[in-house]
């Protein structure tokens, strides 16, 4: 920091960093850095943590995020071809009362963590509400449910190319939207309702979440302040995290 402004974020994923600066900044911290531990310096960023980083000058400086070469890799891993139109058809119907259906001897647990771990919390936030439905049975991983997953990765498959974009001077500060909803009692046999979120800056999502909550309350009304409850601490802790960065 100088003077109470930030002037460069530098972020560290085990043996992989990049740092966001202005001017020369970046070089002469990497130069400085080579001269205590051996580092090599791959420019502007492109690829980090399995994302693609993708800006676009021409179109009023434009940030895509998106991890279409992760998404068809993990098709093809699996045999999946596209999919269909939206992750979870209406017709798949996910029951937690659905003891008698067929057991499915499959890598049930490593599809949904490959989704769940580096698609659904990373860039694909159309994915969380449907993902979070099908990892409720990593216990049991029924046929139906195995195909349910698969389904989710059809349609990854098909709009793989999906991301997130931000917009540089759309918006001013840490000007945020935020979106909050709650499904009461969501046909779960603990009829615990599910909260979900979702928190913009400058035209792209920073954070979502669709999840179980913890308590079971007795209408729609309580679930949807739960729900608020939720989201309130993300957006707490993005201005708090922005003001520092803004200096604010």
């Amino acid at each position: 920091m100088e003077e109470g402004h930030v002037i460069m974020i530098i972020v560290v994923h085990v043996d992989d960093m990049f740092a966001v600066e202005q001017n020369e900044r970046g070089d002469n911290f990497g130069r400085d850095l080579n001269e205590m531990v051996p580092v090599k310096n791959l420019g502007e960023l492109r690829w980090y943590s399995a994302c693609f980083y993708e800006r676009d000058e021409l179109r009023g400086l434009l940030l895509k995020i998106s991890q279409q070469r992760f998404a068809e890799e993990l098709a093809a891993e699996y045999g999946v071809e596209l999919g269909y139109s939206v992750p979870l058809p209406v017709s798949v119907k996910l029951s937690d009362f659905d003891v008698n259906g067929a057991s499915a001897d499959v890598p049930f647990r490593e599809l949904v963590g490959s989704l769940m771990m580096w698609l659904a919390t990373q860039t694909r936030p159309d994915i969380a509400n449907a993902l979070r439905a099908v990892a409720r049975y990593c216990a049991s991983p029924k046929m139906v449910r195995w195909k349910a997953a698969l389904g989710i990765l059809g349609y990854v498959r098909r709009t793989s190319w999906m991301g997130i974009t931000f917009e540089r001077g759309v918006l001013t500060g840490m000007s945020m939207k935020v979106f909050v909803d709650a499904d009461n009692a969501s046909k779960a046999a603990d009829r615990r309702s599910v909260s979900g979120g979702l928190v913009m800056c400058v035209c792209g999502d920073v954070t979502w979440f669709s999840r179980t909550q913890k308590c079971v309350t007795l209408s729609t009304t309580e679930a949807e302040y739960v729900a608020i409850a939720d989201v309130l601490k993300e957006v707490l802790f993005l201005r708090q995290t922005g003001g520092r960065c803004l200096g604010g």
